[in-house]
């Protein structure tokens, strides 16, 4: 009769897996993110109409469902809408009030609000 504990010799854990594990969660992850900043802009809700505005400042840019523009009711290209916002502004106009159109497209959203922010209006007003 043998008394003696015959277990088998215990093994060491390999770490080569769990390096290899965290390795690729970090090379996904690094691949998945991306570094580009991205801007934003501040959207106000409508007020109880407190301030006013003369007529003769607003500029009214109509965007529709194609991603067309119009500036005060004549359509510009998208080629020259640079341009004439730098005009607006050099003949004063404070005040840009984007009119998106059913079924405009998000995108076409985004390109003008930059577009106009870059010209540093003094008041950007998004309304449907």
């Amino acid at each position: 009769m043998q008394l003696s504990d015959t277990r088998p010799p215990r093994r060491i854990m390999s770490l080569t897996p769990l390096i290899d594990v965290v390795f690729l969660l970090l090379v996904f992850f690094m691949l998945s993110s991306t570094f580009l900043r991205f801007s934003s802009f501040s959207v106000e809700a409508g007020g109880a109409g407190t301030v006013s505005v003369e007529p003769s400042d607003v500029v009214l840019i109509h965007v529709d469902q194609e991603g067309a523009l119009r500036v005060n009711g004549a359509s510009v290209l998208p080629e020259e809408f640079n341009e004439r916002l730098a005009a607006i502004k050099a003949e004063g106009g404070e005040t840009i009030v984007l009119v998106m159109r059913t079924g405009t497209k998000v995108e076409d959203l985004v390109t003008t609000l930059a577009t106009v922010r870059s010209h540093a209006f003094k008041t950007i007003r998004v309304v449907r």
